[in-house]
């Protein structure tokens, strides 16, 4: 019996179908590199093109909020009792 597409996404998390972190950094990537465009918002990124430390910083935060929002590694609901940064 073939599986269908729809069960076999039931079983991969966003974060998979989107290429797992290499997807979501050029996900990111692309994103704000639409917000250094786009003329309404673009006064609030353009700052950080003089800044790369501080891009770098945010891209970092971007990849690591998109990770776990949609199921990946810094999810915490993969996160077991046991591990030491789920606390008390």
């Amino acid at each position: 019996m073939n599986t269908s597409v729809a069960e076999k996404l039931g079983t991969v998390t966003l974060y998979e179908r989107l290429g797992a972190a290499a997807g979501i950094e050029r996900l990111v990537d692309a994103s704000i590199d639409g917000h250094m465009r786009n003329p309404v918002i673009r006064a609030r990124f353009l700052p950080y093109r003089d800044a790369p430390d501080r891009l770098a910083e945010l891209k970092q935060h971007l990849c690591r909020f998109m990770a776990a929002g949609t199921g990946g590694p810094d999810d915490p609901r993969r996160h077991v009792d046991s591990c030491p940064c789920s606390g008390p």
